[in-house]
């Protein structure tokens, strides 16, 4: 009996490690390159700050930039890199609050870019690229839908992709005039600008923009 019960527990744990198991190369969860470009700009402690025509700043820190991967038989296997942010002087946005085993709360930053790859059959893989920034939400669907033009030409940036907000016509934001209601992005500076309803518009100002040494 207490054979049978030991080679019953080996094929759990045989089992076990092989349903837990990675079935891909470490290569598969690379991003191709024209995805990673979208969040490269980025690195843990950046300050970046953006102002309007009139002089009003808009001012946020990279919090934390994390990478995810999951890989089994059992599970979908992906890989998804988030950047983090802080909003300055006020953390306003956040992306939620979590409860702590000792009762207190704990405020989520707001996830300023998440990329994600799902691995599909062979080559089949998927990507999702999901941007909240403020009352902000969108996604860039497509990395082949950018615009060329001179819009910020005075940053030598030829191209750039511009993003429409989801959630501009919800009931809480719909009436107010400093939703954001689209935002650039590019693989130079990341969010390089942004319109609000009222027509007012926010450009990044990288003389402003402090870099550090630490990186994720």
């Amino acid at each position: 009996m207490k054979i049978n019960i030991n080679k019953r527990c080996a094929f759990c744990i045989m089992l076990l490690i092989f349903l837990t198991s990675c079935i891909f190369d470490d290569r598969r969860f690379l991003f191709k390159k024209e995805y990673s470009q979208l969040f490269s700009a980025y690195t843990k402690n950046d300050t970046i700050y953006f102002s309007s025509k009139k002089g009003d700043l808009d001012t946020f820190t990279v919090s934390e930039i994390n990478t995810l991967k999951v890989c089994s038989i059992i599970t979908q296997n992906k890989k998804c890199v988030t950047v983090k942010i802080k909003h300055l002087p006020f953390n306003k946005w956040i992306l939620g609050v979590e409860m702590e085993q000792n009762g207190t709360s704990k405020k989520l930053d707001q996830e300023l870019i998440t990329v994600e790859k799902t691995m599909g059959s062979n080559t089949d893989d998927k990507y999702f690229i999901g941007i909240n920034y403020r009352n902000f939400i969108g996604e860039i669907n497509n990395v082949s839908n950018v615009i060329s033009d001179n819009r910020f030409s005075k940053f030598e940036i030829k191209q750039y992709f511009q993003v429409v907000n989801q959630a501009a016509n919800w009931e809480q934001y719909r009436l107010d005039s400093t939703t954001i209601i689209k935002l650039f992005w590019t693989e130079k500076y990341g969010l390089t600008g942004y319109e609000l309803r009222n027509g007012e518009t926010y450009e990044i100002k990288p003389n402003y923009l402090l870099k550090t040494t630490t990186q994720p």
